[in-house]
């Protein structure tokens, strides 16, 4: 679990809170990219495909837990950290890939010339559709992202006597 209270997950461990007291989680998308230049100038991206690298790192005082892992087939990343989708309309249209299991569901904000305020969302399939609220500008929804990925075993480090245990993993979406 992270400081919010929310684990991930990697295969059918869930990771306990001693081993992830912080948390950090960063995604980047990968792929086939080129950007090619006209004679002119101009650019022109070229995408043959593109797929997700999320690394997440870590302390606690415990261990990931994660050896037992079959690391030669693709595992499922259940991510702890949320996500967002942001648009001026209040329907989005959300990933296919994300968490769907309780205490992770998608939860929205309506931004406000004066900040944020929670509104309620209501899902249809991968469709969010968020409650209307006056004076809005646009849109939020955050969600906890899951992939089917590759991964390598994470890497951990123990501090001097123990008390601190560093780890970090990185997944790359198959």
């Amino acid at each position: 679990m992270s400081r919010d209270g929310k684990a991930f997950q990697l295969g059918a461990v869930v990771v306990p809170i001693g081993a992830a007291m912080s948390l950090t989680q960063r995604i980047e998308t990968f792929g086939g990219r080129n950007r090619l230049r006209f004679s002119n100038g101009a650019g022109l991206n070229q995408v043959a495909w593109q797929k997700q690298r999320i690394t997440l790192s870590g302390t606690g005082w415990c261990p990931l837990g994660l050896g037992a892992l079959n690391y030669a087939a693709p595992l499922t990343l259940k991510c702890g950290k949320p996500v967002s989708l942001t648009a001026a309309s209040n329907i989005l249209t959300l990933p296919t890939t994300r968490r769907t299991d309780a205490g992770y569901l998608p939860y929205a904000w309506a931004h406000l010339p004066d900040g944020p305020v929670n509104t309620p969302v209501v899902l249809a399939g991968h469709v969010a559709t968020c409650t209307p609220v006056a004076g809005a500008v646009a849109y939020s929804v955050m969600y906890y992202p899951e992939i089917s990925a590759l991964c390598d075993p994470p890497a951990e480090t123990v501090e001097a006597g123990g008390a601190v245990v560093s780890w970090e993993l990185t997944a790359e979406e198959v």
